[in-house]
């Protein structure tokens, strides 16, 4: 849950309740940082969220991966309340322009030779990777799981390399969109596993 303190603004002025239990959940939140699926049936700007995610995580000193399968031709929307890109933040998100999903798997796969491994890595719309699959022999949900899998031995990996005790994971999926039926539900639910 401590992405949701990087993509909103929990603590602004105008956000009702009680501020002092609120930085207390939010500081519990951060600790722990653990795998993501966040999923959508609505018509959302999801990578307006995702990049303002990217940006709150560059703007704590976090090396972010962005990895999309288009180019962003120009910023998404900032968030109202939330930290705003500059030039020096931006220095530290790297977009990375993956067509298909076996781009993907190769950068994963040699993300050991990278000379500064991400902190965070960010995948914008992860089920149309899953949908436009070359294999499909199996289905949505087995590749969705290989797909995470291969992103979280990734992390994994570069958490070791940085000594990092609590790496962050973010995957995103876009249900709704016609294009994919996969769901965290399908495995588990919202808070285990891979999912929280």
């Amino acid at each position: 849950m401590s992405l949701l303190t990087r993509m909103f603004p929990l603590l602004a002025e105008w956000v009702n309740g009680d501020k002092k239990q609120l930085k207390d959940t939010i500081k519990s939140w951060q600790k722990y940082s653990r795998p993501v699926v966040l999923s959508s049936t609505d018509h959302v700007d999801q990578r307006s969220l995702l990049f303002q995610c990217a940006v709150s995580y560059a703007k704590e000193g976090n090396h972010v991966a962005f990895i999309c399968q288009t180019p962003v031709s120009q910023l998404p929307l900032p968030i109202h309340g939330m930290p705003k890109p500059n030039p020096a933040t931006l220095a530290t998100v790297k977009f990375i322009y993956l067509k298909t999903m076996r781009d993907v798997h190769h950068y994963c796969a040699s993300i050991h030779e990278l000379t500064t491994c991400p902190d965070v890595i960010i995948v914008d719309a992860i089920d149309v990777y899953i949908a436009e699959r070359q294999d499909k022999q199996t289905s949505e949900e087995h590749e969705l799981a290989r797909f995470c899998a291969i992103l979280s031995d990734a992390m994994n990996f570069c958490q070791q390399k940085t000594n990092q005790r609590n790496g962050v994971k973010l995957f995103w999926i876009l249900n709704g969109s016609g294009r994919s039926k996969c769901s965290p539900e399908l495995y588990g639910g919202s808070n285990k596993g891979y999912f929280s």
